[in-house]
């Protein structure tokens, strides 16, 4: 018997008309008449459920030689059939199709459509949730407050299953980590890829939650990387020695512009030579002068103590990590130029290289390629698009500086695209080779190891990167 199954509400006459069309066109020649078959809301019904609304439908069921099923889906949906027919003697084919032509499943046969899509537009002191429920047609929004996850808790358990798009903010982890035991798929969008959210006429948060919860339920949601939690944990230390370098570079600027207003800066100011300095130059200073140069110098002492500790804590947690990551460290460090703090900046940004296709993708993640403009005939070429971490273009800018100074061959790169491009220009391009290297490294797991064997006509040197997994391996340059 051809069978009939029902999903979501949907009208009795809507249903019953297309039910009884169909069966009409196919009783002529393939089976006999049948008992009338009703549908209700009577207990017991198969089509009776939390998302079908009451219905009646009564109409005539064919015996058919082969395997039918109607699905009807949602208000307004298509009705989808699928047709196979049984082997065996004396079974009419139930229909001619043109000859060549392929026969597809239906999408509502290969996944059941009862499945609710939250789109989640993230604030720092609220969020509004936005629905759509494919098996009712209903969408609906609800605002919460970020400082009740429990009431947050309660309306997601209310929706399973269901799954959640968030855009990756700066504050949305404890949502993620709140959400991943309840949602059936949680997805991270990208913000910088959904340019629409933000070129709207109209944006509210209400419209913002809902057009993620569109775009997760077309599967068409830009999506962003989300880091694992040792490399999270990473990334944290690193920054935090980052951000406290560069609390203390803005002090030792301070202090020189203190005293190049007086014509008192010395080029060795922070280091030995340096304090004998200032101690002789006091008294060219007025009070005031003097207090602030001093509070100065008390908190850089503070900023140093930290650096240190967080050298400390860095130090500890790369010995605390798993034997794959410690040899990361060991190839990373073994170019030149590239100390260990380097390479925790490298690592912790860039976590796993296999999630890059090639040289050009990693670099493009560091803001280190061109950006340009072309219309028609006309291309103009711009600098460097400075997308992703600033910690990792300053890094390896870095270890480019210290790597024209300790390698001949890099050295030579340096020189040559210095003499076309400029020294600003060049060394943003050896840092960009630089991490070129790295990746290349990272993905053969092989380490770094420097030849220079003359070219053809006997001038210059060339750089080769060559596997070295049995020997030792140490660092070429001082730590960052």
């Amino acid at each position: 018997m051809g069978q009939l199954k029902l999903w979501g509400p949907e009208s009795e006459r809507r249903i019953a008309a297309r039910s009884h069309r169909w069966l009409r066109r196919r009783q002529r020649g393939l089976g006999r008449r049948s008992q009338a078959l009703t549908v209700g809301k009577e207990a017991g019904s198969p089509t009776t459920g939390p998302g079908v609304k009451s219905m009646r439908i009564v109409h005539e069921v064919i015996e058919l030689p082969f395997e039918h099923t109607l699905v009807v889906q949602g208000p307004g949906a298509r009705t989808q059939r699928h047709v196979r027919t049984k082997k065996g003697r004396n079974h009419k084919a139930p229909a001619r199709r043109r000859k060549g032509a392929k026969t597809r499943t239906p999408r509502t046969l290969r996944e059941a459509p009862i499945m609710r899509f939250v789109g989640i537009d993230l604030h720092k002191r609220s969020l509004t949730a936005c629905v759509i429920d494919r098996s009712t047609g209903e969408t609906f929004a609800r605002r919460f407050p970020c400082s009740q996850p429990a009431e947050i808790v309660g309306f997601f358990e209310d929706l399973r299953p269901f799954r959640a798009v968030v855009e990756a903010t700066a504050t949305y982890d404890w949502l993620w980590e709140l959400l991943e035991p309840l949602a059936e798929r949680l997805v991270l969008a990208h913000p910088g890829k959904i340019r629409v959210i933000a070129e709207s006429m109209k944006k509210t948060d209400r419209s913002d939650a809902a057009f993620l919860a569109w775009l997760l339920s077309q599967d068409s949601v830009p999506q962003a990387h989300r880091p694992s939690r040792w490399q999270r944990e990473y990334q944290h230390l690193v920054r935090h020695r980052c951000g406290l370098v560069r609390q203390r570079s803005k002090l030792k600027t301070q202090i020189r512009a203190l005293l190049s207003a007086r014509n008192l800066d010395a080029k060795s100011l922070f280091s030995a030579q340096g304090e004998k300095h200032l101690e002789r130059i006091r008294g060219n200073l007025s009070a005031a002068e003097r207090f602030r140069l001093d509070e100065l110098l008390a908190l850089m002492k503070v900023l140093d103590e930290r650096v240190l500790s967080a050298d400390k804590a860095l130090s500890s947690f790369r010995k605390a990590a798993a034997p794959a990551e410690r040899k990361n460290h060991r190839i990373v460090t073994s170019v030149p130029g590239i100390g260990p703090l380097i390479a925790d900046v490298i690592i912790s940004s860039l976590g796993d290289v296999a999630r890059f296709r090639s040289i050009g993708k990693v670099k493009a993640y560091a803001g280190l390629v061109p950006g340009f403009r072309e219309s028609d005939k006309k291309r103009k070429e711009l600098g460097i698009t400075k997308q992703g971490s600033r910690d990792l273009r300053w890094s390896l800018v870095q270890a480019a500086w210290r790597a024209t100074r300790l390698s001949p061959s890099w050295e030579e790169v340096f020189a040559r695209l210095a003499r076309r491009r400029g020294r600003k220009k060049a060394v943003t391009a050896v840092a960009a080779r630089l991490l070129g290297v790295v990746y290349t490294l990272l993905k053969k797991q092989t380490t770094y190891r420097e030849r220079l064997p003359a070219r053809k006509n006997g001038v210059g040197r060339a750089l080769v990167a060559a596997a070295l997994e049995k020997q030792p391996t140490r660092g070429h340059g001082p730590s960052a």
